[in-house]
């Protein structure tokens, strides 16, 4: 006999990154499968990209990690996760605060070393996913359009997931010449050790120099001249963005650099007093692994 077919219910997001709501179903039995499994053999990356294939099928293929920014990515994760398994997540906090005298309210110091006595107390937190939000910093908007000069604008985006991936296994790359380099600087200075001391300086001064060009170029959502929009991989390549780039007035290095530094992201804050201390402390949960 045939087990019954399953339709699975489906609902609906507005999030302002689209322009019409996401239409969004909850994860089956195998999807949650694949990211407990994940999660217990898989690296960073892996859980991260089985996390995204999961919410690209959960969303159509409408949010995946190639298309959207990640904190759109992991904003449309947690409301999956919230109808498909639970609102609510428990977690462990540790607290950091010092004991105080329950009479006066002094600092309690360790007789021996004289250090203030850590209260280090673990606390069973429940986490409620519903109160996370997608965090904008301020002037959000204006960080991301650039005036280069009079009618030309430089407008910016933040990476998705896989280009973020990309950049992360460049810099990892390049700890295997950091190790050497160590290695080198431990070793008898020979005009050998001192010739391959100075190459590999300027290998990594290069591939620093290639990660910050592609990480730049990445992060380009068009350029408007005077109301042409110029797309990135359509109408200029990365080298010659990284020439025009070069020939523009160095305070949009310094512009972008501030966009770069206030991504958006998941978060949430929660108060927690502690029971044992009494202390009353602010959590502030920022991207997507804090909440689990």
């Amino acid at each position: 006999m045939a087990l019954p077919s399953i339709k699975n219910a489906t609902f609906t997001l507005r999030i302002k990154e689209f322009d019409k709501p996401l239409s969004i179903r909850p994860m089956i039995v195998a999807e949650h499968k694949a990211i407990q499994q994940v999660i217990d053999i898989g690296s960073e990356n892996d859980i991260a990209l089985t996390i995204s294939e999961v919410t690209n099928s959960c969303t159509n293929g409408k949010v995946d990690a190639k298309s959207v920014p990640q904190y759109v990515l992991d904003f449309v994760f947690l409301q999956i996760y919230m109808t498909s398994v639970e609102n609510v997540v428990s977690s462990t906090y540790t607290c950091y605060n010092y004991l105080k005298n329950e009479e006066n309210g002094d600092i309690l110091y360790d007789e021996e070393t004289g250090d203030p006595i850590l209260c280090d107390n673990n606390i069973d937190v429940k986490i409620p996913l519903s109160n996370a939000n997608i965090i904008y910093p301020e002037k959000y908007e204006e960080l991301r359009r650039i005036e280069v000069t009079k009618g030309v604008f430089l407008n910016l985006k933040n990476l998705a997931l896989q280009q973020n991936i990309d950049i992360s296994e460049m810099r990892n790359n390049i700890m295997s010449t950091v190790n050497r380099l160590a290695e080198l600087d431990d070793a008898d200075e020979s005009p050998e050790v001192l010739k391959e001391i100075k190459d590999i300086n300027k290998k990594l001064a290069d591939i620093r120099a290639e990660i910050k060009d592609k990480y730049t170029f990445m992060s380009v959502e068009s350029i408007d001249d005077n109301g042409k929009i110029m797309l990135p991989e359509v109408d200029f390549t990365a080298e010659e963005f990284k020439t025009w780039l070069d020939s523009c007035p160095s305070s949009v290095i310094a512009d972008s650099e501030d966009f770069f530094e206030s991504a958006p992201i998941v978060g949430m804050d929660i108060k927690i007093t502690c029971p044992k201390c009494m202390n009353t402390s602010e959590v502030k949960l920022r991207g997507l692994k804090d909440f689990f």
